[in-house]
């Protein structure tokens, strides 16, 4: 059965990209296979939580199909490198930084949010596919949040920025996937919101200071108890040693 050809377009209007390219995954498209919505009702991110898909911003998934699973912990880290990528090219003075895990902020906003999915191939034997989503606030952002436009001062679409944020995450997966997450783990913490010592706090009234990224890209913290992973906590900031 020949395969399908990528299936790379910009749509009106969807309920989640990510479903989209799941379903396109599903149906045997390559790697690199991307959708992106100008309206899209009922976006979701990370730990269930619901996305405010303004329209004019960009909402975008990719469908990934890693060649083995060793490297997945590391995926949604190389995304958000990929994202700080394309944004700093683009607009060098936004000064974007990566929120724990994946959230790229600007400041004390949120700019961006990631979320990543890895679903098995229906009927394979071992077979995988990883979809990557990206909302990204362009024209405009829910209260306590930024866009582009308004860091800029200008109006910024869509459109502007969807080819730079396709290619660079593209670029940055695919070097994960030949070459392995060192250059990620050098990369993500120059551009970590949160730097070694900085205390912070996550569910259950948990706390300890900022150490560094794990062996699997886990967030290492250093506690009363001893040094901890984290793996995909919400976590925050109280401040920083020193």
């Amino acid at each position: 059965m020949t395969k399908p050809r990528a299936f790379n377009q910009v749509i009106d209007r969807c309920a989640s990209t990510n479903d989209t390219v799941r379903e396109l995954g599903e149906m045997s498209y390559p790697h690199g296979t991307w959708i992106s919505a100008r309206v899209q009702e009922a976006g979701r991110g990370r730990l269930g939580h619901s996305w405010e898909s303004l329209e004019g911003n960009l909402f975008l998934s990719i469908l990934l199909r890693p060649s083995e699973t060793k490297f997945l912990s590391w995926l949604p880290l190389a995304v958000a490198v990929g994202m700080t990528r394309a944004l700093d090219l683009k607009f060098p003075s936004l000064g974007v930084r990566i929120k724990w895990p994946n959230d790229i902020w600007i400041g004390s906003r949120k700019l961006a949010g990631i979320l990543c999915e890895a679903r098995a191939t229906t009927g394979s034997r071992g077979e995988f596919f990883v979809i990557a989503g990206v909302g990204l606030n362009c024209v405009s952002a829910p209260a306590d949040a930024i866009s582009i436009s308004e860091k800029l001062g200008e109006t910024v679409t869509a459109d502007q920025v969807r080819a730079d944020v396709l290619a660079e995450i593209l670029r940055t997966t695919d070097q994960l996937f030949s070459s392995g997450p060192e250059f990620v783990k050098v990369e993500y913490a120059a551009k970590a919101l949160f730097k070694t010592g900085t205390l912070i706090e996550w569910s259950g009234g948990n706390s300890g200071a900022v150490v560094g990224l794990g062996s699997s890209g886990e967030l290492l913290v250093s506690t009363v108890a001893g040094v901890q992973g984290l793996f995909a906590e919400d976590v925050r900031a109280t401040r920083s040693r020193g």
